[in-house]
């Protein structure tokens, strides 16, 4: 006898896939409001922002400088503490914040610079620098590179 229902491992297989396609779909809405944070910042106060997010070897890229300069090597970042308004060191920090708060939901390393006030802040949630560009032009799969139209 011939039935169109699925086998229990048909069943099993088409839950793993849609669980797999709603945590795709739940990382790249934490990753758009991450961008957007950001964005809400380099436009409000000026700033300058490099993001690297590297989730499960692929990375996203946003950077916001224009002059494609950055990131500068380590070496001539020099963080500072943080001396400005208030409303600066808040949006500031949120970005901090998300950039954590999507590293532990999604399992992601993110790395955030933050040029701002003649001052570099930054937070590498693996404790390491970003990779080069150099390093990611020779790595598979390509870099995503976002800008800021797309938020």
């Amino acid at each position: 006898m011939h039935t169109d229902t699925p086998t229990r491992n048909q069943m099993e297989k088409m839950l793993l896939e849609q669980a797999q396609a709603n945590l795709r779909q739940k990382q790249c809405q934490h990753r758009k409001n991450l961008c957007r944070k950001i964005m809400e910042l380099t436009k409000r106060k000026h700033a300058q922002v490099y993001i690297s997010i590297e989730l499960n070897g692929q990375h996203f890229i946003l950077n916001t400088d224009s002059s494609g300069t950055w990131p500068l090597p380590e070496e001539q970042i020099t963080p500072d503490d943080y001396q400005a308004s208030t409303g600066t060191k808040l949006r500031q920090e949120t970005i901090f914040k998300k950039s954590m708060e999507y590293s532990d939901i999604c399992g992601a390393n993110v790395h955030t610079i933050i040029y701002i006030n003649n001052r570099y802040f930054t937070l590498y949630t693996n404790r390491k620098p970003p990779p080069m560009a150099e390093q990611l032009a020779y790595q598979y799969p390509l870099p995503v590179y976002l800008s800021p139209e797309d938020y």
